[in-house]
């Protein structure tokens, strides 16, 4: 409804504003004021003339107390306002006609007193129905002057020049009062228009919050079902890929004919390229998804900083670059790990995006923080495109999307991981003219020994050969390549596709495992972990064990995580499989 332009509205608020005030508690003083007046006027004569217009004047009052009452009581329809207000109007006609008769009775005017008395009375009602009349200020004005009209005329007809100024006088404060009542009415009006007027904006707002609650919800929505998409093509790219890295291996372990080689290579390039898109897409996944939970501890920043040095000083060689760093002795608080991984990249990128010219890294204090640069004389990048560069697969330089120039998941890995650890990221850059990546990181009074470093299984090298292992993947494929590269170790592999397909063979077989290697997700909506933990059944025992998924989505990344197994993303590099398991060998002798 449009409330701004519909007047019929008005006029139905302000009847029933006219209605609803609190005209009971005037019309109580009304009634006092007549027998007031009654009893005051009775000393004047005419004793029959007062007792009949105190009558009529109960019987005025009376009639516009039953009026009200029933305009409450009605709960009345907008087509009957008219009808209300017509009867309203001839309620104060006859009120009006009721005040203005004392001035005609004929003894009135012979006492000074009188008349002085009825002045003030007549003046005092006037007043007291501005307020509650200007609704419509045509009812006042009707009220007013059949209420005053009589005793200004008989003042105006008296011999007494004081009787002639008081009538001008009356005349004067009509003409204020019907004024009054005109600037009141319009402050009114103006008043509901602008309550309307509000009506339609919090009407509009909530249509428009409506709308982007459901727009709020349809991304949502739409942010699900892409997770949930992505999950599902990279679980089901992740299988082969993880098939093809482990056939591909061994394969290059085997002698063959240079030309062979040479595309063997070639084909561990591919395989490699493709496994750095799925492995930053799982990175992406596992920050989003919350699984990842920084291990915190104090570390001389030097020993981040040689492992990033050694890697980028190579990459810089390669493109012709000059690759300066400044050393440090500062003791920082962060995750090593996690730490690493954000100076890698960004060293990587000033790297990928930089012909010419020099990489340098360094840091330097910042009050109780340690600010790491990484500068570049590179092309720089653009203000209204700062906003836009840490979104996944942003790449201003690349919109033919070269594999060459990177994936464009480096510095979105980057902002999500400096706001898990909250390590302030910040940018200044210009076209032509480099950039400065920094990372403000906590640091810490501790004194740590260089030969500080954080456990890990990664490089773990004891030996495997002779392990039995139990294979449980549903992908024949995968089976089949992981047996393959697990006897070429010296391994002995017995193959499940399932946790009861498993037992069955552990009993035939009479096999009993030094490791279980699980797919996350089996058939029929059953899990790795229910897996293994059927086999310890069987076994009555723990056994090591390796979850291998190439899951992305949140909730079976935690699941995962919650376990308690040793968790590897597919695909797996054969090194980093065996790097376990011999880690896990270790630990159980």
């Amino acid at each position: 409804m449009d409330y701004k332009n519909n007047e019929k509205l008005f006029f139905d608020n302000r009847v029933n504003n006219l209605f609803n005030q609190p005209l009971l508690f005037i019309l109580f003083c009304q009634t006092s004021m007549i027998f007031l007046s009654a009893w005051y006027l009775s000393s004047t004569g005419s004793s029959r003339l007062i007792l009949t217009w105190l009558v009529l004047s109960l019987f005025a009052t009376l009639g516009m107390i039953i009026l009200i009452l029933s305009y409450r009581k009605s709960g009345t329809t907008q087509q009957h306002n008219q009808l209300w207000l017509s009867l309203f109007m001839i309620a104060i006609v006859a009120n009006g006609f009721i005040w203005s008769a004392p001035a005609l009775f004929p003894h009135t005017f012979d006492s000074a007193n009188s008349v002085l008395f009825l002045s003030i009375m007549l003046l005092g009602v006037v007043a007291a129905a501005l307020p509650v009349m200007s609704t419509f200020s045509i009812l006042f004005t009707i009220f007013s002057l059949l209420a005053l009209l009589p005793i200004t005329i008989r003042f105006f007809l008296s011999d007494q020049a004081l009787y002639n100024i008081f009538g001008f006088m009356y005349v004067v404060y009509f003409g204020v009062q019907l004024l009054s009542s005109r600037n009141m009415q319009n402050v009114m009006l103006k008043s509901l228009r602008l309550g309307f007027e509000n009506i339609d904006l919090v009407k509009n707002l909530k249509i428009q919050n409506n709308q982007a609650e459901q727009a709020r919800i349809e991304a949502e929505q739409a942010n699900v079902t892409k997770s949930k998409f992505l999950a599902a093509a990279s679980h089901d790219l992740r299988q082969p890929m993880h098939a093809l890295g482990l056939f591909v291996s061994k394969i290059n372990n085997e002698q063959c004919y240079p030309e062979i080689k040479e595309d063997i290579q070639n084909i561990k390039k591919s395989s490699d390229a493709l496994e750095g898109l799925l492995n930053s897409l799982l990175d992406i996944s596992k920050l989003d998804a919350g699984v990842l939970t920084p291990d915190i501890s104090s570390f001389n920043l030097q020993t981040v900083l040689d492992k990033v040095i050694v890697n980028g000083q190579s990459k810089a060689n390669n493109k012709g670059l000059h690759f300066h760093h400044r050393k440090t002795n500062k003791v920082v608080m962060s995750d090593m790990l996690m730490l690493q991984r954000i100076l890698n990249n960004l060293v990587s990128n000033a790297i990928r995006y930089t012909a010419t010219g020099s990489i340098f890294i360094g840091c330097r204090r910042r009050n109780n923080t340690l600010r790491i640069e990484v500068r570049d004389s590179g092309i720089g990048i653009a203000n209204d495109e700062l906003g836009d560069i840490f979104e996944e697969f942003y790449q201003s330089e690349n919109p033919e999307r070269d594999r060459s120039k990177g994936l464009g998941l480096g510095l979105a890995i980057v902002e999500r991981l400096c706001n898990l650890l909250d390590h302030k990221l910040d940018v200044r850059s210009a076209p032509d003219k480099g950039s400065v990546f920094s990372v403000e990181v906590l640091m810490s009074h501790e004194q740590i020994s260089d030969a500080t470093t954080p456990s890990s299984t990664e490089n773990f090298t004891s030996d495997v050969e002779g392990l039995h292992v139990l294979v449980i993947d549903d992908e024949a494929l995968i089976r089949k390549a992981t047996a393959s590269t697990l006897e070429e170790w010296g391994c002995a592999a017995l193959l499940a596709d399932s946790a009861e397909n498993a037992i069955d063979l552990l009993q035939q077989n009479n096999f009993i495992p030094d490791i279980i290697l699980s797919d996350y997700r089996l058939r029929e909506n059953k899990t790795g972990v229910d897996a293994i933990q059927k086999v310890n059944q069987f076994c009555k025992k723990d056994i090591p064990a390796i979850i291998v998924t190439g899951d992305t989505a949140a909730d079976r990344l935690q699941e995962a995580k919650d376990s308690g197994y040793h968790l590897l993303n597919k695909p797996l590099s054969p090194a980093k499989l065996r790097s376990v398991m011999s880690y896990l060998r270790e630990q159980n002798r």
